[in-house]
């Protein structure tokens, strides 16, 4: 992410002087805009927002300081999830021998989706993982909700018009809306004073755990300086889509972690991961 913030702070050669005060005062400053992955609840969001303010402060204020706590927009997806967990469920029926078993299955899924370290055989688990992953396969490539959508270009766009630097942090699924608004706003979006981010490249994105084929679609195709991405080779969800519907490669050679066995959550795999938190923020 360093290398993200290096690149902003090359291409954008702004001139202060010219500027209008409200941005002058605010161009050298870092901020971090978050969008969530599928299966997780509110809370969860406010937790990896905390954690990601902790994780500025930690590996990137030596950097750049600061322009306060770190911003994001909540992607809900409620009707998309709804019917992902109910195929979900259809094939874990198919897939049990018995009510017991099913139970056992649904017991994990409800672990997992309300974000809790899960107590139960390895095995179950994976088969778990894998279900929701081929039910994912299924959704995924038109998920993007408009009001998902809508509200993260919004939010994404008041926190530009502050003229901060900007790195939105796209989790799992949240890189497809992370990749559709980059790309929005760079075509849309102007300054305070009329300067266009399009000549004054002041957005970056890293996709972490990342479904898509790409990070920031075209617009990041054409400038790789100003994204990046980290995804582990462990991490079994995206593992599972990329064999269904093909994702980027991973490119983080992961240990095994007893707290998060998917090696998919944004916390305990990625950014208290002292390995995928130094590569994430060099």
């Amino acid at each position: 992410m360093k290398f993200i913030i290096a690149a902003i702070l090359c291409l954008c050669s702004l001139s202060v002087a010219s500027a209008p005060k409200s941005c002058a005062d605010y161009v050298d400053f870092l901020r971090l805009f978050y969008i969530n992955g599928m299966f997780t609840p509110y809370t969860s969001y406010l937790d990896n927002k905390r954690e990601l303010t902790l994780f500025q402060e930690k590996y990137l204020n030596s950097e750049m300081p600061s322009a306060g706590a770190v911003k994001g927009s909540y992607n809900n997806d409620e009707a998309a999830l709804f019917q992902i967990l109910q195929v979900t469920k259809q094939k874990l029926e198919e897939k049990s021998e018995s009510t017991t078993e099913l139970a056992s299955y649904l017991d994990v899924m409800n672990q997992f989706l309300t974000g809790n370290v899960v107590t139960v055989g390895t095995q179950n688990y994976e088969i778990l993982l894998y279900t929701l992953a081929d039910a994912l396969g299924q959704f995924l490539p038109e998920m993007n909700q408009e009001q998902d959508y809508r509200q993260a270009y919004t939010a994404l766009s008041s926190v530009m018009e502050g003229c901060s630097r900007t790195v939105l942090i796209s989790h799992s699924q949240g890189n497809f809306y992370g990749n559709s608004v980059v790309e929005s706003i760079y075509s849309q979006f102007t300054f305070p004073g009329g300067w266009k981010l399009s000549q004054y490249p002041m957005l970056g994105q890293v996709g972490v755990a990342n479904p898509a084929e790409a990070v920031a679609g075209d617009f990041g195709g054409n400038n790789e300086n100003l994204v990046g991405h980290l995804t582990n080779d462990n991490d079994l969800i995206i593992q599972w889509v990329r064999n269904i519907i093909g994702s980027i490669d991973s490119n983080f050679d992961a240990e095994f972690n007893e707290h998060d066995w998917s090696g998919h959550g944004l916390i305990d795999s990625y950014l208290l991961s002292s390995g995928q938190a130094s590569k994430l923020a060099s």
